[in-house]
């Protein structure tokens, strides 16, 4: 008979503290990485989780920040450390994003992660941004005041967490709209809309900005705007006539933006499904691959589209052949009845 092999996970706490605090960093990374794998809740051994932060060992001190991550509320404090500007960036980023992945228990770390908007690092912005917006109302009274900052990333920054929490940041309605009535800069006032649009759902007070902005004669200006309303999804109804104007802009990444806006939009699947499918014969690679992705997700309701994706299948261009294949089999395939996947995120 075969014996039964003992899992790790059958340690008590002080075994797995003891084995964290070895001065061997082997050991201690090991450890660190049965602990993330585990299936059940992690021991209390959070102390010695968190006495990897200061670790020489840059990857140590990620693999800590993820597994006190997994131990949620009560490991709040220790991540506020991991975001100390003395931390690696790696770190800051990882603890960031863990803070957002607890949410609205991480609120003890909302002025820290509000003093990330500062510095060189755009991917530390955005997670910071991200954790915020998951965080949710309580940050809402940090964030107004940003608002107002001199430096303009820190003005970005905040309406963009401002517009990941969404209603609950009624409250800063009326600061956004003054500061979209005095943006210097067309992207701030564009981003200030989007947040606008986000949180009071008033599309009507949009539209005019938005019909300014695609027209506008930069196309990253353009191009921003699409990618603006492509992440409002079913909030951006009202826009999509607009978009599908954008299908036959003279720029291929406009293009692009805006065929995978209507991809992430909730609207009437087939209009929706003829654009996209007039998109697969775009010169443009991104954007026939755009279409195709934007395609899959209507399953077996776009097989109207099979015959433009099956030439996309003759393209000299690997990945879209890739993506093509992977549509038509989505698309071929029967759905069990009653079920539906028409959603989005």
């Amino acid at each position: 008979m075969k014996p039964e092999s003992i899992e790790p996970t059958i340690m008590d706490a002080p075994a797995w503290a003891a084995r964290l605090k070895s001065s061997q960093e082997g050991e201690r990374l090991a450890v660190l990485a049965e602990l993330l794998g585990l299936a059940r809740e992690i021991p209390d051994c959070l102390e010695h989780v968190a006495a990897g932060l200061v670790h020489d060992n840059e990857g140590e001190r990620v693999l800590a920040v993820e597994v006190l991550t997994r131990m949620g509320a009560a490991a709040v404090p220790a991540l506020i450390t991991g975001l100390e500007e003395s931390q690696p960036p790696a770190v800051r980023i990882a603890a960031a994003s863990g803070l957002g992945q607890i949410g609205p228990t991480a609120d003890s770390a909302i002025d820290r992660l509000c003093g990330c908007f500062t510095g060189d690092d755009p991917m530390l912005r955005w997670h910071a941004v991200f954790a915020l917006g998951k965080i949710g109302k309580a940050a809402v009274p940090k964030l107004r005041p940003l608002l107002e900052s001199s430096d303009p990333q820190v003005v970005s920054a905040a309406v963009d967490a401002l517009e990941w929490i969404g209603e609950e940041a009624g409250e800063a309605v009326e600061d956004l709209q003054r500061l979209a009535g005095t943006a210097s800069s067309p992207l701030l006032q564009l981003a200030c809309t989007s947040a606008l649009v986000k949180i009071s759902g008033d599309t009507a007070a949009a539209l005019p900005v938005i019909e300014v902005m695609l027209q506008d004669e930069n196309q990253d200006t353009r191009k921003a705007c699409l990618e603006r309303l492509g992440k409002l999804t079913v909030k951006a109804r009202e826009f999509v006539p607009l978009i599908l104007g954008c299908l036959e802009d003279s720029a291929g990444a406009v293009r692009a933006a805006a065929t995978l806006a209507l991809a992430r939009i909730e609207e009437e699947p087939s209009r929706i499904i003829e654009a996209l499918s007039e998109r697969l014969a775009d010169p443009e690679g991104e954007v026939r691959a755009n279409a195709a992705m934007g395609l899959t997700r209507y399953g077996p309701a776009a097989a109207s589209a099979l015959p433009a994706l099956r030439a996309l299948q003759q393209d000299t261009e690997p990945r879209l052949v890739a993506i093509a294949n992977g549509a038509i089999e989505r698309i071929e395939k029967v759905e069990p009845q009653g079920t539906s996947d028409t959603t989005t995120e």
